[in-house]
C-alpha cells in the first residue's frame, strides 16, 4: 500500500489548493501571507479568476499553471509556481504582470481605472541564491532618492531552498512555506498542530483528496511524472552543455597551445637562422683573422730576409773595407782614421 503523502508543489495539487473556488479561506490567507497587510488592510474577499479544472492537466502535460484572482479592491492577483528556473524568466515574470496589467484597462477607459496588480513567484531553485532571504519583494521605485513611482507593481518571489524551518512557525508565511517544503514528506491524515488551522485546512483537505480519489491520485501521478522528466531533461541538458563549453574551452586551449607552439617554433627558427648568420660571420672573420695572419707571417718572411739581405751587404762591405785596408797596408800606406 502507498504512502499516505502528496507533493502540494506539483503543478496540478497547487492549482487546486489555491485554484478552487470552495479555498478562497486559503487563498485569501496565503495573499495576506505574502503581502504581509495590516490588519485594517487586508484582503477579505477574494474572486478566482481561472479556477481548478482538471481537464486542462489531463490535455496538456507541460502547460503553465497559474491562479488569477481579484480582491474587493479590484486589485489583481497572479500566483505562479516554478520549480526548475528557465532562460528569460525575469522576463517572463514581468511579461506575464504586464499581460494583466494591460488587460484591466478596456477602449475608452481611463488610466485612472488601473488597479494594483501583484504577481508571486514560488521557486524551487533560487533566482538569487547569494541574498540569503526567501521572501524577495519587488517594485518600481528610484534606488537613489528611495522614491516610489507606483504601487500597481508588485512582484514578489517565494525561493524555496532558502527557507529555513526553526522549530516553531514565526509568522503566517511559515505555515505555508512549511507546506511547499516539506509537504511531500508528510502524513495527510496527520499534520503538524500548526497546520490544523481553519485557514489550512482546505489544503490538507485536498492533499487527502488527491490521494484517496484514484482518478485524481492517476493525475497527480502523471504530473508528478511528467515534471520529474522535465527536471531530468534540463539536467541532461545543463549537463550536455557544461560538457560542450568545456570541450569549446579546451578546444580553445589547444588552439592557442597550438598557436603558441606554432610562434615558439617560427622563434626557434629565427633563434636558428640568427645562429646560422652569427656562425657565417664568425667564420667570415676566422678566414680574414687567418689571411691578415697569413699577410703577417708573408711581412715578417719579408722582413727577416730584407734583414738577412742588409747584413749580408754589411758583411760584404766589412769584408771588401777589410781587404781595401790590407791593400793599403801592403803598400805602406797607413790609412788614417776619418
Amino acid at each position: 500500500m502507498r504512502e499516505p503523502r502528496i507533493d502540494p508543489t506539483v503543478d496540478c495539487v497547487f492549482k487546486a489548493i489555491l485554484g478552487r473556488d470552495s479555498n478562497v479561506v486559503a487563498l485569501i490567507h496565503f495573499l495576506n501571507a505574502v503581502m504581509k497587510l495590516e490588519e485594517s488592510s487586508r484582503i477579505k474577499k477574494v474572486w478566482i479568476l481561472n479556477p481548478y479544472n482538471e481537464r486542462e492537466f489531463i490535455e496538456d502535460k507541460l502547460t503553465v499553471v497559474d491562479v488569477k484572482a481579484v480582491d474587493e479592491q479590484n486589485n489583481h492577483y497572479q500566483i505562479e509556481i516554478q520549480l526548475v528556473l528557465t532562460q528569460a524568466l525575469e522576463s517572463r515574470m514581468l511579461y506575464t504582470w504586464s499581460a494583466i496589467y494591460h488587460s484591466l484597462l478596456q477602449k475608452g477607459e481611463s488610466f485612472e481605472e488601473l488597479t494594483k496588480v501583484t504577481s508571486i513567484w514560488i521557486l524551487g531553485e533560487c533566482l538569487f541564491p547569494d541574498v540569503g532571504d526567501y521572501h524577495l519583494p519587488f517594485s518600481i521605485c528610484n534606488l537613489a532618492h528611495k522614491l516610489l513611482l507606483t504601487d500597481h507593481l508588485q512582484i514578489h518571489l517565494l525561493q524555496l531552498p532558502l527557507w529555513q524551518w526553526k522549530g516553531s512557525i514565526q509568522d503566517e508565511l511559515d505555515r505555508w512555506m512549511y507546506v511547499f517544503t516539506k509537504g511531500k514528506n508528510m502524513d495527510v491524515y496527520h499534520p503538524p498542530e500548526f497546520l490544523q488551522t481553519r485557514e489550512i485546512k482546505p489544503v490538507m483537505d485536498t492533499l487527502r483528496q488527491f490521494y484517496e480519489n484514484h482518478a485524481d491520485y492517476l493525475e497527480y501521478e502523471s504530473r508528478r511524472i511528467a515534471q520529474i522528466q522535465v527536471n531530468t531533461d534540463k539536467k541532461i541538458k545543463e549537463r550536455q552543455q557544461a560538457e560542450y563549453k568545456k570541450m569549446e574551452e579546451e578546444k580553445e586551449r589547444m588552439q592557442e597551445e597550438k598557436e603558441r607552439m606554432q610562434e615558439e617554433k617560427e622563434r626557434m627558427q629565427e633563434e636558428k637562422e640568427r645562429m646560422q648568420e652569427e656562425k657565417e660571420r664568425i667564420l667570415e672573420e676566422k678566414e680574414r683573422i687567418l689571411g691578415e695572419k697569413e699577410r703577417m707571417q708573408g711581412e715578417k718572411e719579408r722582413i727577416l730576409e730584407e734583414k738577412e739581405r742588409i747584413q749580408a751587404e754589411l758583411l760584404q762591405e766589412r769584408k771588401e773595407k777589410e781587404r781595401l785596408l790590407s791593400l793599403l797596408k801592403q803598400a805602406g800606406i797607413n790609412p788614417t782614421p776619418m
